[in-house]
């Protein structure tokens, strides 16, 4: 199994999210529209995953 994570060019960092679904989106929205291609997160993601309708209507599941 290979361990090794090829990032893009343009590595986006983010913080802890702590189940904040808002501040997820534009943490990821606005660093790809500015060109971004890789994004790594370093703190508590904290989200628990249900498997919701509203959960997987959200698009959020795909992160």
């Amino acid at each position: 199994m290979n361990d090794i994570v090829q990032l893009g060019d343009q590595v986006g960092l983010i913080g802890d999210v702590h189940g904040d679904t808002r501040f997820l989106h534009d943490a990821v929205v606005t660093p790809t529209s500015r060109g971004c291609n890789s994004l790594v997160q370093l703190g508590d993601f904290g989200m628990i995953w249900r498997g919701t309708r509203s959960e997987i209507q959200s698009g959020l599941w795909r992160l």
